[in-house]
């Protein structure tokens, strides 16, 4: 068994136990500690996981050894999940504890190994990947791919922002104009119905029975006067809403942009060109809101621009990085 084999071995265990063979209710009840029979049950895992896919049946120590050390990282982080504060930092915690064992299995490794085999290995990695031109030229497509291509379409596409940004504007300063005539009818409504109950009130002369219906009148103003203030309420509440709206997600996106071209560039690499239509396809579906709807005849032609762009760069990015691994 040579050297990578074991740390791969030893990889696949873990993945297994802390993730594929971990349900939700164990993921859940095991944060009460070694006390829960699910924490227990999941260490259990861990090592048969660890010993048979190890495959080396006389050494018992060594899975036992990487156990040991997996259920002293969950007990750790189940006691720190018990803080108030941890609710925030759920992921910086999954990130410590994935990082400790990963930690622990690299540890395992270099002392079964010997730290000069693994020294020499890593040493033969670094030397092939570094002098491997073909991994140069697509590391670097990848890299251009990314931020360089995303910030050329945006400088390409600026005018059309700013376009963008001006119905924005103009959309919320008609919404808000609105709301406020709104507002000002039901105030002017609301003043008139309480001038109205003070005009009543003054008259001396009324009758026992109209002076009855008047106190009815007045409650059923009151009641009246509090249905709109609660409604001016609601609607107050509500302009902020339509106004988000018409906004997406902050650098949803910028962030659409770079995956997909990511994908572009991959299925150029690997020759599926024909899952770069789907990708297309799948996109259009996606925004089949946007582009059946004549309101939005603008946003869609500003998507449509925008992702065309992308697409021919990341194209034809992919044909030159093929051409270059070709060459050289």
């Amino acid at each position: 068994m040579d050297n990578l084999d074991i740390l791969l071995r030893l990889f696949i265990a873990h993945l297994l136990a802390d993730f594929v063979l971990q349900s939700n209710a164990m993921a859940r009840e095991k944060k009460k500690g070694p006390v829960s029979w699910y924490f227990r049950l999941h260490i259990i895992i861990v090592g048969v996981s660890t010993y048979g896919l190890l495959g080396q049946w006389t050494n018992l120590m060594g899975p036992l050894m990487i156990t040991i050390l997996h259920g002293g990282i969950d007990a750790t982080k189940a006691y720190v999940e018990r803080k108030d504060w941890a609710s925030k930092k759920q992921m910086t915690l999954i990130l410590i504890d994935q990082a400790l064992h990963l930690a622990t299995l690299i540890g395992y490794w270099l002392f079964i190994t010997g730290i000069d085999k693994v020294g020499q290995l890593v040493y033969d990695i670094v030397y092939h990947v570094s002098t491997n031109t073909d991994i140069l030229v697509i590391v670097s497509a990848y890299l251009i791919v990314t931020r360089p291509i995303g910030i050329l379409v945006g400088f390409i596409t600026k005018k059309w922002q700013e376009e963008m940004k001006e119905d924005l504007e103009h959309i919320i300063e008609t919404q808000e104009e609105g709301a406020g005539e709104q507002l000002e009818r039901e105030g002017q409504v609301a003043k008139e119905d309480s001038e109205l109950s003070i005009y009543s009130s003054k008259k001396s002369d009324l009758s026992f029975f109209k002076k009855i219906k008047n106190l009815i009148w007045k409650n059923t103003i009151k009641e009246d006067d509090k249905d709109k203030e609660d409604k001016r309420k609601k609607n107050q509440k509500t302009i902020p809403i339509k106004q988000k709206s018409h906004e997406g997600l902050k650098d949803a996106g910028r962030t659409i942009g770079m995956y997909e071209r990511a994908l572009i560039l991959t299925f150029m690499i690997l020759g599926e060109y024909q899952a770069i239509g789907f990708l297309i396809a799948a996109k259009s579906v996606f925004r089949f809101g946007d582009l059946i709807d004549p309101s939005q005849r603008k946003r869609t032609e500003y998507i449509l621009i925008g992702t065309l762009i992308s697409f021919t760069f990341s194209i034809l990015l992919g044909i030159s990085t093929q051409f270059l691994v070709k060459i050289l």
